[in-house]
């Protein structure tokens, strides 16, 4: 929105293509409904461009360890409806390294 209002519209496609290809990436063909359909991050923060490209709000977060995995199991309120949900984020790539181990 940006660099469309500074009268840059080729980066802001640029810019556009690259979220939408983050959260394709995050996504994998998953719906974050559980730990068997988990979104992927390779961050923290990308769980929480994800929750904010989708206008859900985080209200609490949990450690999910499952059959040698990781998930974080993120409690969230979608913002138009309100209504409380858990999205799961598997954490495989990102577990440890931002933990400093």
């Amino acid at each position: 929105m940006a660099f469309e209002k500074l009268g840059q519209p080729d980066a802001a496609a640029k810019q556009h293509a690259t979220v939408v290809a983050l959260l394709h990436s995050i996504a994998g063909g998953h719906h974050g409904t559980g730990p068997d359909d988990a979104f992927n991050a390779v961050s923290i923060a990308e769980e929480y461009v994800m929750l904010d490209s989708l206008g859900w709000k985080s209200q609490g977060q949990a450690l999910i360890p499952k059959d040698g995995h990781n998930f974080d199991a993120l409690d969230v309120v979608a913002g138009k409806s309100g209504k409380a949900f858990t999205v799961y984020f598997n954490i495989d790539a990102c577990f440890g390294h931002e933990l400093g181990r």
